[in-house]
């Protein structure tokens, strides 16, 4: 009883926010079908609506297998023979770092062959750019404005002659891009700044990463424009003697954008072989986590990249250019990786004649550059409060509240905010949250069996990638599962956590005028995992059980229509004995009533999976919803019902007006005609 009264309170506060629906053309065929099943089954007693969520389940789809995670201890490899991967043959690039309160995930970006910036006074100039939107390849916008972007020096590589380099402030590729170049990554020096003379530092240039300038020469001048070092020059950025102050700028501060030479010596590398026995070299990092002041060096196993193989590989023997990894990184409260302490692990050589990694070559690491401006949390975007389950037909939805953050748009896509932000501000464009990639997440679910604890991962089933979080600063999203994929023993109630893993969070701005996402307005950023529900650390959720929920209904509905039908029958009986029109026919009242038990009871059950589909199983990631079925069979079943009572009710007016006519007739005929009428 306690669930049913706090699925009516539960669903009073919600409904009126949650009015949206989508379904897929699968979907509706499949409901179609389902619905003519159960418009059939209808005519039974309505006592079976309590067994409805066990039948339900015999006509879904296959439950898809359980996904299994399976790490091996990374500390069983000993790196001491390693030597570092020289950057010419490979650069590796942190582009991304993003926290929750669960894990800190980075992306890291290998490449055998990258576009270089060349001139033939300057030297070769590597960069990167921490987004995801920018390309040398960006269509061209003739008569528009470049849009604009951040980009950081990674590598700088010695000339061939003496020369000097001048770090551009700004490289422009005509109207296709504006690349911002604001700051420098770590170990930028390819061969040890071989033949370069000087190097240029613009006042562009707001951050520079630990050890950036590590095994400079003293005679190698570096000339900043900047009258000193700024807050974001980390103080061991250089530890040659040779800096100067305040140098104004020798050149053009802006280099055109015309892509040089791939930076490419036809290496290839497998980074990470996951074989049996001595072939079981799968690629480690290992990385300092820091709490406080204590400082501890961990180490974790990277999963493979590709699928039905058991190797990642780079390069022009593999026919692949380019790698781009994910790691997700368990976190304690208070704990925070140090990307500069970031190493990767296990990268070999491949043989002449096979693809195996090269073991009597040794074994490599890399040290990744840093090429994002700043680690993103998932606060940034939103404010995430404890969830809620419920529970329907063999389908567990869980619900969390959403708040928008402001500000972070703002930040990372300056211009392109700058230039909508009227439109923003009279509601002619808005700014969409939405969780992304949903085709690539997961669900990791741990639950109580008995005295254990269960720890299952399945897919996020949905035919769409997306989900926008609908409403104004504040919204809900609801996520569902189905049951059976994580065993006999689950139960909603015995849940200890629910978590999204390996989702993007996006925005974009959509013009309402156009109706329209505006071009170059998406921000993407990835994150490892995010808390949906928690019973163990925080207070229980509440629990909707609308299997018990209906069957209540179904109780109550019948015990209020049959006494009150009961009641009216003797009043009715006892009140018109002596009238022959409106005298109880207890056959027909029996008839009558059982028609409107029925009819009723569907109106009834119609309204509430209704309040409970748009109420409290309000699916916003698009997936098959068990309420649906109900929902549109006791609609149109509900609906017809509903047309024939309303003739009914116009047929027994007019009938009841007949009778009052014949009745005043018959009266008149006791008159006695004195002929005075």
């Amino acid at each position: 009883m306690p669930s049913y009264l706090g699925y009516i309170i539960f669903t009073v506060k919600k409904i009126v926010t949650h009015m949206h629906d989508r379904r897929t053309t699968k979907e509706v065929l499949t409901m179609k079908k389902k619905a003519i099943f159960t418009l059939l089954a209808s005519s039974a007693a309505l006592g079976i609506i309590g067994f409805s969520g066990v039948a339900l389940q015999n006509t879904e789809e296959t439950a898809h297998a359980t996904a299994v995670l399976a790490k091996k201890n990374a500390s069983a490899f000993d790196f001491g023979e390693e030597v570092e991967l020289p950057s010419e043959n490979l650069a590796v690039v942190l582009t991304s770092s993003t926290t929750t309160e669960l894990t800190q995930s980075f992306t890291v970006s290998l490449s055998s062959e990258v576009a270089t910036l060349k001139d033939n006074n300057w030297g070769c100039i590597y960069f990167a750019s921490d987004d995801p939107e920018f390309s040398t390849d960006l269509p061209t916008n003739p008569g528009g404005t470049a849009p604009e972007f951040n980009g950081y020096v990674y590598a700088i590589k010695g000339a061939t002659s003496p020369s000097d380099i001048v770090i551009p402030e700004v490289i422009t590729f005509g109207t296709r891009a504006r690349l911002n170049i604001t700051g420098i990554g770590a170990h930028i020096g390819l061969d040890s700044f071989t033949n370069i003379t000087s190097i240029y530092i613009p006042s562009s240039i707001e951050t520079i990463e630990k050890n950036a300038f590590a095994g400079i020469d003293e005679g190698v001048t570096v000339n900043c424009e900047a009258t000193a070092a700024k807050a974001g020059w980390e103080g061991s950025w250089i530890e040659s003697s040779n800096v100067h102050y305040g140098v104004a700028n020798p050149g053009d501060r802006r280099l055109p954008g015309t892509i040089g030479d791939k930076f490419s010596n036809g290496m290839s590398y497998i980074t990470g072989y996951y074989g049996e026995g001595d072939l079981y070299q799968p690629l480690v990092a290992t990385f300092d986590v820091k709490n406080g002041s204590k400082v501890e060096s961990q180490e974790q196993v990277v999963g493979l990249q590709s699928e039905n193989t058991i190797y990642d590989a780079i390069g022009a023997r593999v026919g692949s250019n380019a790698i781009t990894i994910d790691i997700d990184i368990p976190l304690k409260k208070g704990d925070v990786v140090d990307p500069a302490t970031f190493r990767l692990h296990n990268i070999y050589g491949i043989q002449k004649d096979e693809i195996l990694p090269d073991i009597e070559g040794g074994a490599y690491f890399a040290a990744p550059a840093l090429g994002f401006k700043k680690n993103l949390d998932i606060s940034d975007f939103i404010k995430v409060e404890p969830g809620t389950a419920s529970t329907f037909a063999g389908h567990t939805q869980i619900n969390i509240r959403v708040t928008k953050v402001d500000g972070i748009y703002a930040e990372l896509k300056e211009s392109i905010y700058k230039e909508f932000l009227p439109m923003l501000q009279r509601g002619a464009a808005s700014l969409r949250y939405q969780f992304f990639a949903l085709g690539y997440s997961r669900y990791g679910i741990a639950y109580r069996s008995g005295s254990e604890t269960i720890h299952q991962v399945v897919p996020v089933l949905s035919p769409v990638d997306y989900c926008l979080i609908e409403g104004g600063t504040v919204g809900e999203v609801g996520f569902i599962f189905k049951d059976a994929d994580l065993g006999p023993d689950f139960s909603y109630q015995n849940i200890e956590e629910v978590t999204l893993e390996n989702f993007n969070f996006k925005l974009d701005i959509y013009n309402n005028e156009t109706n329209a996402i505006v071009n170059r307005s998406a921000l993407s950023v990835r994150f490892g995992k995010l808390t949906l529900i928690n019973n163990t650390d925080a207070p229980a959720a509440f629990h909707a059980d609308l299997n018990l929920a209906a069957l209540l209904t179904v109780l109550i509905y019948s015990a209020l229509f049959l006494g009150g039908s009961a009641g009216y029958y003797f009043y009715a009986k006892n009140k018109y004995k002596n009238d022959e029109f409106r005298r109880m026919n207890t056959k027909r009242f029996l008839f009558t009533a059982g028609k409107n038990f029925v009819g009723f009871g569907i109106l009834v059950l119609f309204v509430f999976f209704a309040v409970g589909r748009w109420g409290i199983m309000n699916t916003s990631v698009v997936a098959y919803n068990p309420l649906d079925v109900f929902v549109i069979v006791f609609g149109v079943v509900g609906l017809i019902f509903l047309g024939f009572a309303i003739k009914n009710l116009v047929v027994a007016i007019k009938q009841a007006r007949k009778n009052r006519e014949a009745l005043r007739l018959k009266l008149g005929e006791d008159v006695v005609d004195d002929g005075t009428k």
